[in-house]
């Protein structure tokens, strides 16, 4: 039976709270405290209604709000020059290839298709894993991304307990592992979880052997 891992990236791979805090702090360097808090409404609001964040549509409709010719090329700088590859946890992508010598590994990540490709490719991690699978909204699309995989044993990584359970649900047969990391993370992590598996870290994933995702054989 081949193993079929589907990754998450944000606050798994990738400290997605510690880039909010960079683009926070150079949104308010460059546009002023003010400023910079009004973009942040825009984030807020277009998150509140698309059920996502898409920074370049939030920086377009925050630029065609004050009208300012420069706006989208200064904001856009602020995005186009983070470093993604200094945010990946430690021993992220080793850790994905140590899944590939199990099975395939694939991201499985959501967000708007442009920021959100950008993350995934310039941090390294697109390089490392077999296939990218991008989505405003990941769940949405779980049952086309299963009938690929017929027959194969699936093992989902993520940060959030709530969407691993959503899995569960729908695949029972799939396996999940949470990744204790981010602002999602429940209080008490380790014992307060409905995952199969539960890691401190992302780089826990290295100590996983094939074995530990196979059916125990039953004895007649």
């Amino acid at each position: 039976m081949k193993l079929v891992f589907f990754v998450d990236v944000d606050n798994t791979l990738l400290n997605n709270d510690q880039i909010k805090v960079e683009i926070k702090a150079s949104l308010t360097r460059i546009l002023g405290k003010q400023e910079a808090k009004h973009f942040w409404q825009h984030h807020d609001s277009f998150r509140e209604y698309a059920k996502l964040v898409d920074f370049p549509n939030i920086t377009r409709t925050y630029c065609a709000e004050i009208n300012e010719k420069a706006c989208s090329v200064v904001v856009g700088n602020i995005f186009n020059g983070i470093e993604f590859s200094q945010s990946l946890y430690p021993q992220a992508l080793e850790a994905i290839i140590h899944l590939k010598t199990l099975g395939s590994a694939f991201v499985f990540s959501e967000g708007d298709m442009i920021y959100q490709r950008r993350k995934i490719e310039k941090s390294g991690i697109a390089e490392v894993v077999d296939r990218v699978f991008l989505f405003e909204h990941k769940l949405d699309h779980l049952d086309e991304i299963i009938a690929q995989f017929q027959g194969d044993r699936f093992i989902f990584i993520d940060d959030r307990d709530d969407k691993l359970l959503e899995i569960k649900q729908r695949i029972p047969s799939a396996l999940t592992i949470v990744v204790c990391q981010g602002h999602y993370v429940k209080e008490d992590c380790p014992a307060n979880h409905s995952a199969d598996f539960v890691v401190g870290s992302v780089a826990e994933l290295r100590q996983f052997s094939q074995k530990t995702f196979l059916p125990l054989k039953t004895a007649w």
